[in-house]
This record gives C-alpha cells, sequence and structure tokens, in this order.
C-alpha cells in the first residue's frame, strides 16, 4: 500500500482522545517502538490487513504494508502483515501525543522524545533497562 506523498511533505496533525487511546492501545498490543542510529520506528504485526488499514488513515502513513511471513493457525496458514513507519517526524509526533496514554511502550517512547530533544544531554544506553524518570547526565564530550 503505497501512499504518493512522499516522506518529507509530512505535516503533524493532532490527533482526538479517541484516536490517541485507539493509537496507543495498538502499538501497546500489537507492535513496538525503536531506534536505531537515529532511526525512529514504529512497528505492527497483525493478520487482519484491515486493522492495519485503520491505522494508516488514522495518521495518514506514507509507506508501505507487506506481508511479514506466513504464520500457522488452527484454521490454517495466514497471513501476518507489518506495517513501519520510520519518518522521523512522523514517529516522534505521534510518540509525543500518545505518550501518556501508552503503558507497555511508553518508557521506551519518553527515551525517544528526550533523545530527540537533545542527544547530548541523555545517555541512552546507561538507561536501557531503567523503569524510572530519565536522569540527566553531564556531557563531556568522551561518552
Amino acid at each position: 500500500m503505497e501512499n504518493s506523498k512522499a516522506q518529507g511533505d509530512y505535516e503533524p496533525r493532532k490527533f482526538t482522545d479517541f484516536e490517541l487511546g485507539w493509537l496507543a492501545g495498538v502499538i501497546d498490543s500489537e507492535g513496538n517502538i525503536n531506534y536505531h542510529k537515529n532511526n525512529y520506528r514504529i512497528q505492527l504485526y497483525n493478520t487482519n490487513r484491515k486493522f492495519l488499514e485503520r491505522f494508516v488513515e488514522i495518521v495518514d502513513y506514507r509507506g508501505r504494508m507487506y506481508v511479514a511471513h506466513t504464520a500457522k493457525g488452527k484454521l490454517g496458514n495466514k497471513k501476518v502483515y507489518s506495517l513501519c513507519i520510520s519518518n522521523k517526524l512522523q514517529t516522534l509526533n505521534i510518540l509525543e501525543q500518545i505518550k501518556n496514554y501508552l503503558i507497555i511502550n511508553r518508557i521506551e517512547a519518553e527515551k525517544m522524545i528526550r533523545y530527540k530533544m537533545n542527544t547530548k544531554t541523555y545517555n541512552l544506553k546507561r538507561l536501557k533497562g531503567d523503569r524510572n524518570v530519565l536522569q540527566p547526565f553531564f556531557y563531556n564530550g568522551t561518552s
């Protein structure tokens, strides 16, 4: 599923309270958020394509959805669809708005948002397993 708009044309939008709760629930239950070398991602997996298409519609996603693999089930094989939002601006816009609605992925979202604000103020490697509020450290240029 391709969207004709280029990733560079992304304009942030404000979600309704209902959309915020729904998006957070979907990300907490069907996906994950991650970052690696300044790449920010929201990744979702589901066997119901229409479910992921609804997510695409709400966030105005610019990219593609693909079949990640086939899973064996009681009723036979099912396609598992994958959706990966890797546009940095779009990912951060979504996370900044839904962070207070997240349960499972809240800490990871807060780390990404703080990392974006100032990459030299927060040491993410040191805080990887920390379940508390992020603690700033003083950057001395050697980290």
